[in-house]
């Protein structure tokens, strides 16, 4: 038996700086285009690409990233900060003895900061194979492994593994082959160590399945096609085989649900009355620890209405609706394409989306159920605003408690366009969407910078404002006002006002000092948001539009400032 590393506690001197998430930000830079990894083989590299990410409940994080080196050592795998694989070596691989990792398949990192690595390895007497590793210990070798399970003949072997799913519960949900040709989708329990200690089978290509009508032809094995929780439970894509008697392409895609048909393309649509599911092929699911799922599909035989459900009753989505926290009047026009959906455990839904906007540079964002937390053109990281958010299976991602967003984006940095990093939210720290960024600098040199805490559920009246990055012992007040603006050098000041309309000044009654942090806050009271005519109560379903203006001083003058603007949708 191999000695097992847990990752997790290799936290040690990480090799990049690691910002922690506050709630004025809400961000947390894992890694940026440029970046320089000493803890490589072969010298110091510069990232180049990030590729696939990954995130638990304790923002451990997981990237594959590309760098400027060797092009037979440029892939490694990181995990919070520390390089574990790195292509064309062997670092993090004890076993095979002598090979050296290829390429990734895929990875998890579970709640309890394990680390899972499907990965394609090259063997020392030549050729390729396909390895598991649980926090580096060996628990697959394709050709090697036996395949032990409820439901196939003794003495199979695993031929390949395609795609594999973690749990918390120490199960793995694996797709793939064994050596006597019959591919599967089956549940494995492992015992952290190295070793499968058992198996059941949920579907064998060209099994019959109990009361299904025709004979399996293959299954979908991507990332977001399937869905594992901590009580063994798997969401599953099955395809039939439409060229035997009875069979057809109108109702020949499955997802089942454990040993328990789902969702069946033809099927009536219980949420959406008179549509019926279209092919579930490139379907995306999940499944969160409650037993709640969620679909990410197309409806009546047509990719162009695309819809998201949770529990076959909540629509989520559905191109042709409004957009979420967008005014202008504009509806949704794509849905996820090729992203994942993601459910957290309370019951929240993570999606991409892309709307009408003749402005195509803002047309498309992320949302959390109804309220839309990043959208292109408009939110900003680290003062440059956000061009693309990366839409694969394999750029963003929800932790199982909701509480931290992974994502890669390209920003308009002014000396590259096209640069790239990755990066975590902190939701529970994050409200509402930045725009009208970044502002202008102060006589600190920053940019001052809004953001919100607390619930957006009018009824909790929960709700803070807080701004950083102002100069020290400066006064300031909150703004703000349905309509957006902006208007350089308003009231005298060297900023933008970023409102228009009615514009109530002194949110929570408060005029605050940044003291000598920098930092303001005030706890609005959402029954009495001021206005030039007296204060009025938030409604639920109201977007409001706030900032913070604050005195400051440029080469001994007094004048003001601005921070940038912060839209928010109440519920």
């Amino acid at each position: 038996m191999q000695s097992t590393t847990h990752y997790g506690r290799l936290l040690g001197a990480l090799p990049l700086p690691i910002l922690l998430a506050t709630a004025a930000s809400a961000q947390i830079k894992l890694v940026e285009e440029g970046d320089v990894l000493t803890t490589v083989v072969n010298g110091p590299s510069l990232v180049s690409r990030i590729d696939d990410v990954f995130v638990n409940n304790n923002a451990d994080w997981l990237l594959r990233l590309d760098t400027d080196g060797a092009a037979t050592e440029d892939e490694v795998i990181m995990f919070n900060g520390n390089v574990i694989f790195q292509q064309g070596t062997s670092t993090g691989m004890t076993a095979p003895v002598g090979a050296t990792f290829n390429f990734l398949d895929t990875a998890a990192v579970t709640d309890n900061g394990d680390v899972m690595v499907l990965a394609n390895v090259n063997r020392v007497a030549g050729g390729t194979t396909t390895c598991l590793y649980w926090n580096g210990t060996l628990v697959v070798e394709a050709g090697v492994t036996p395949c032990i399970a409820t439901g196939l003949p003794s003495g199979n072997v695993f031929e390949t593994v395609s795609e594999v799913w973690a749990n918390n519960s120490g199960q793995l949900l694996i797709s793939g082959r064994t050596d006597t040709a019959q591919d599967f989708i089956g549940v494995f329990d492992h015992d952290g160590m190295g070793n499968l200690t058992s198996g059941t089978i949920l579907s064998i290509k060209n099994v019959p399945l109990a009361g299904h009508p025709t004979p399996i032809q293959g299954y979908s094995f991507s990332r977001t096609r399937q869905a594992f929780n901590d009580s063994g439970s798997a969401l599953w894509f099955v395809d039939d085989d439409h060229t035997v008697a009875g069979g057809s392409t109108t109702n020949d895609s499955w997802i089942y649900l454990d040993n328990a048909p789902l969702w069946r393309e033809g099927d009536p649509i219980a949420a959406i009355p008179g549509s019926v599911y279209d092919t579930l092929s490139s379907a995306e699911v999940d499944l969160n620890n409650n037993g709640d799922y969620v679909l990410q599909s197309g409806r009546d035989a047509s990719f162009n209405l695309d819809f998201i459900i949770k529990n076959d009753n909540t629509v989520i989505a559905q191109e042709g609706m409004p957009v979420p926290g967008v005014p202008g009047g504009f509806t949704l026009t794509t849905i996820g394409s090729t992203t994942g959906v993601f459910l957290s455990d309370a019951g929240d839904v993570l999606w991409y989306g892309d709307w009408d906007d003749p402005d195509t540079d803002i047309d498309t964002g992320l949302f959390l159920n109804q309220t839309l937390i990043l959208q292109e053109g408009v939110s900003t990281i680290n003062g440059n605003v956000i061009d693309t958010i990366a839409a694969t299976d394999k750029t963003f991602a929800l932790s199982n408690n909701g509480r931290y967003l992974i994502v890669e984006v390209f920003t308009i940095d002014p000396l590259d366009p096209t640069f790239n990093g990755a990066y975590i939210y902190d939701l529970s720290a994050m409200l509402g969407t930045s725009y009208c960024g970044p502002a202008v600098p102060n006589s600190s040199g920053a940019s001052a910078v809004i953001s919100a805490a607390g619930s957006l559920v009018v009824a909790n009246n929960d709700f803070t404002l807080r701004a950083h990055s102002l100069p020290l012992n400066a006064f300031a007040f909150f703004i703000t006002s349905q309509t957006q603006g902006n208007t350089p050098m308003a009231g005298g000041s060297t900023g933008t006002i970023c409102l228009a309309g009615a514009v109530g000044r002194g949110v929570g009654n408060s005029i605050v000092s940044s003291g000598a942090t920098g930092v303001v806050s005030v706890l609005a009271d959402l029954t009495a948001m001021p206005q030039p005519t007296g204060s009025v109560a938030v409604m639920a379903g109201e977007t409001w539009n706030f900032q913070c203006w604050y005195r400051d001083a440029v080469g001994g003058s007094a004048t003001s400032n601005f921070s940038d603007g912060l839209s928010v949708t109440f519920q």
